[in-house]
């Protein structure tokens, strides 16, 4: 009786261990003939123009449209006007370069960093109208990973001095150029600043 038990399960389980081989399996055969490569549609229809990019308005910066305040920037995106303070200016030892940044007014959760390499042209006398290419320029949100907009290698970007007083180091400028924003599109950005540097 045990021995038939025993028999009974050897063959419930061979033939489980045969149906969950054999029940998964697809079967494909080939007749001959010429094989017909599967069908791909690579066609991708117009392109997209993506919607313009809009930062909103700011009730703050409507004084800073037409004027230059003390320790303050502001630009222009778009159809958007930024603007915001500047709490740190920090100019190298040997005056042969400079940086400002501060958070903006509108939200108050992104800054603006404006680094600027003069170069040879040291801030060791009074100026007006330096214009100088090597800036760097960014504009970013606290949190995100990429910048909201910044300044490229490839792309013209320029800050131009206005006037600088080298007695009382008040810079007063504008700047220009083209930007990338975070999702790839380059934009243009025009912008004036007032700042100390000490």
């Amino acid at each position: 009786m045990l021995l038939k038990k025993l028999y009974s399960l050897c063959f419930f389980s061979s033939l489980l261990v045969a149906i969950s081989f054999t029940g998964c399996i697809k079967e494909y055969s080939y007749e001959g003939g010429t094989a017909t490569p599967p069908v791909v549609d690579t066609s991708t229809g117009p392109p997209v123009t993506p919607p313009a990019i809009d930062f909103g308005e700011c009730g703050f910066c409507n004084s800073d449209r037409d004027s230059y305040e003390e320790n303050r920037w502001s630009f222009k995106v778009g159809s958007s006007f930024l603007c915001g303070i500047i709490d740190t200016a920090i100019l190298t030892p040997d005056r042969d370069g400079f940086t400002f940044f501060g958070p903006g007014s509108c939200p108050a959760i992104t800054t603006t960093v404006i680094t600027v390499y003069p170069g040879d042209q040291k801030l060791n006398k009074d100026y007006s109208k330096l214009t100088l290419s090597k800036v760097i320029f960014t504009y970013g949100e606290l949190g995100l990973p990429k910048f909201l907009l910044s300044t490229q290698r490839d792309l013209p970007f320029s800050l131009t001095i206005e006037s600088y007083n080298y007695q009382t180091k008040m810079a007063i400028g504008t700047f220009s150029g083209d930007v990338v924003s975070a999702d790839g599109r380059t934009l243009q950005v025009s912008g004036k600043f007032k700042v100390k540097l000490i």
